[in-house]
């Protein structure tokens, strides 16, 4: 018997999503998830593992760089299953979160400084103003949704 798929589109991860992904630790540090238009495909669920799969060269995020790979690429199923418009495909194939290998760690270095202690830091004064601004703004509304 397969196992089976979640979806994390399920109720239960907006509802509690610390507990369903606290769930999802306890039942397995692999675990088979379904997403709007695409196969269903692995979700690593602990820190550790996801350190090592982030660093493992055979894993990658742009099937163009699995040989033999014949068919549409991970931007081209997101356009498809969420019905952004055809602009998107230049965006998300220039996106570091598409790209594997050296043209990631490329464009890595290039953000990397925006991300510092030092910096992000310096905009917590400013988070925490925004922050405060919407949950104020909600409050008046009497809530979400």
């Amino acid at each position: 018997m397969a196992e089976p798929i979640v979806s994390l589109m399920n109720s239960e991860f907006s509802e509690d999503p610390v507990g369903a992904y606290a769930r999802l630790r306890e039942r397995a540090p692999l675990v088979r998830i379904g997403h709007p238009g695409g196969p269903p495909v692995w979700l690593i669920t602990r820190n550790e593992d996801v350190k090592a799969a982030l660093s493992d060269p055979r894993l990658v995020v742009n099937h163009d760089n699995v040989p033999g790979h014949h068919g549409p690429g991970v931007v081209d199923r997101m356009i498809e299953a969420y019905g952004l418009p055809e602009e998107f495909r230049d965006y998300g194939a220039a996106n570091m979160m598409f790209q594997d290998g050296a043209d990631h760690a490329r464009l890595r270095r290039l953000v990397t400084p925006a991300f510092s202690v030092r910096r992000i830091k310096a905009l917590r004064p400013r988070m925490e103003q925004i922050s405060a601004e919407l949950l104020d703004a909600l409050a008046a509304k009497g809530g979400a949704i």
